[in-house]
């Protein structure tokens, strides 16, 4: 204790004010001839001389701070007992005081903060940033320890001038086919498997692959080489696009959450800081809605079979068995609720669009209608399809007396650049957005919804499904300037 409670710095015999008790200490010996001993008896302890609880004799006297102890010398073991009981914790001196009510703490304080900091004003300089990292990085010596215990079959290529951060790339061989890659420190922790006797991905991932490759791009699979250290499944330099298969089982937050909720978004932001392209698709979705997945990939490869001009189509309202048929076999979303049905219609093929629009649930973004689904058919790319949709919806918003059109971009396949393109502007981004599994399917949120007395996390539990995170989404909206003013 720091010269010990301020606030009983006073002087009993003559009422003289002392800043800590050190100098009242110091004063009733000097001036009244009293032990701090028999002082703190008469004035603290009314005369009646402390007594220790087992054997009645005088404890130990620490200071006029602090007293007596509860129990005598002879009986020390016994407050280490009593205080083992209750943790063995002493309330601190400072408890329930602060620098506005408490002198010492102000006094403190001032040579801690400020212009009393002699560090105040200043920052590291880069030789000192550069000496701090060298005194807190492993020795190079203790890197190849430390992955000969995680890893057995391989042989560090590199030497010390090769590893500054555990994320640094180094190059390692494997013992068994002597096939070498370039993997990160991290990551040789995490036990690396050698990628030539144990072939990375599933074989849903390396259908993907082989379907890029269909094609005559040139694909490299598995590489930590473009968002060092974070892996991209399939990586198509050609067309600077990468694409991510994501099993739904090993990319869900267990009860453990072992597996990062945040990883789909990092993984985009990186590609997107590097100008990539990334499409992620779900494991149910490559399995359950295959032929879609792959019009995706298609679209964004510049490889569809036929291309059409919006000119040559008109916009018809369809009956909702069509619109469902047809965004059930296009969109990779399928059919939603929705009020108007909108087709796009080639004078020669018939309906190769559709749009669908309703009020959204949310009134976040004012009075607007919410484009829900807009999809084409299947290999068709079609110049100007959508701004003629869109023109459509946004002159149905202003007939029904709506401020605005609504439409959200699921940033697993783009960046809603066809909103921005129809007028529309971007409003808002979100960065996280998520479902439930079992492990085969996913299942909505709001099928696990908040009911009373039960959270949405004790109900997913009970139903044994786990959280699956994506990408996130962005806002789109327009609105009608004349209807504003």
């Amino acid at each position: 204790m720091p010269y010990g409670n301020s606030e009983l710095t006073v002087c009993f015999v003559c009422e003289q004010a002392f800043p800590h008790f050190k100098k009242l200490s110091e004063h009733i010996k000097k001036i009244h001839h009293i032990s701090p001993h028999d002082y703190y008896i008469k004035y603290f302890c009314n005369n009646v001389m402390p007594a220790c609880p087992l054997c009645g004799i005088e404890p130990r006297y620490v200071s006029l701070s602090e007293g007596f102890k509860k129990y005598c010398k002879e009986h020390a073991t016994a407050a280490m007992s009593s205080g083992g009981l209750i943790g063995g914790q002493a309330p601190a001196w400072n408890r329930g005081m602060s620098k506005e009510t408490d002198n010492r703490l102000f006094r403190l304080s001032l040579k801690m903060t400020g212009n009393g900091n002699h560090f105040f004003g200043k920052k590291h300089s880069e030789i000192t940033k550069m000496k701090n990292a060298q005194a807190h990085r492993l020795k190079f010596v203790e890197v190849l320890q430390s992955i000969s215990v995680s890893v057995s079959n391989v042989i560090v290529l590199s030497d010390w001038r090769d590893y500054d951060t555990q994320n640094s790339l180094l190059h390692v061989s494997c013992k068994v086919c002597s096939s070498v890659d370039d993997v990160s420190f991290f990551n040789l922790k995490r036990c690396w498997r050698c990628k030539k006797c144990h072939p990375s991905g599933s074989r849903q991932q390396q259908d993907v692959s082989d379907f890029v490759k269909s094609f005559g791009f040139n694909v490299i699979d598995s590489t930590r080489h473009i968002i060092s250290p974070l892996e991209l499944d399939i990586w198509i330099p050609e067309k600077n696009i990468a694409i991510e298969y994501h099993g739904l089982y090993w990319h869900s937050n267990d009860p453990s959450d072992a597996f990062d909720k945040k990883k789909h978004r990092m993984k985009y932001e990186e590609c997107r800081s590097r100008g990539i392209k990334l499409i992620q698709i779900f494991s149910d979705e490559w399995i359950n809605k295959n032929d879609i997945c792959k019009s995706i990939i298609r679209n964004a490869l510049g490889k569809n079979e036929t291309v059409l001009n919006g000119r040559d189509c008109t916009v018809e309202h369809i009956d909702i068995d069509i619109a469902k048929k047809f965004l059930d076999s296009t969109h990779i979303s399928g059919y939603t609720r929705s009020k108007h049905k909108l087709g796009l219609i080639h004078k020669k093929l018939g309906l190769v669009g559709v749009a669908t629009t309703r009020t959204p649930i949310q009134a976040k973004w004012g009075h607007v209608s919410e484009l829900a689904r807009l999809s084409f058919l299947q290999g068709f790319s079609v110049r100007g399809g959508a701004s003629k949709l869109i023109s459509v919806v946004k002159r149905l918003a202003i007939e029904e007396g709506f401020e605005g059109v609504l439409s959200y971009a699921d940033l697993r396949f783009g960046d809603g650049g066809v909103y921005l393109k129809c007028g529309m502007e971007e409003k808002e981004e979100a960065k996280l957005n998520y479902w439930y599994t079992d492990g085969h399917k996913r299942i909505d949120r709001f099928a696990f919804r908040t009911q009373p007395g039960k959270p949405e996390t004790d109900i997913a539990k009970h139903e044994g499904v786990m959280q699956v995170w994506g990408a996130g989404n962005k806002v789109f909206v327009w609105k009608n300037e004349l209807r504003s003013i």
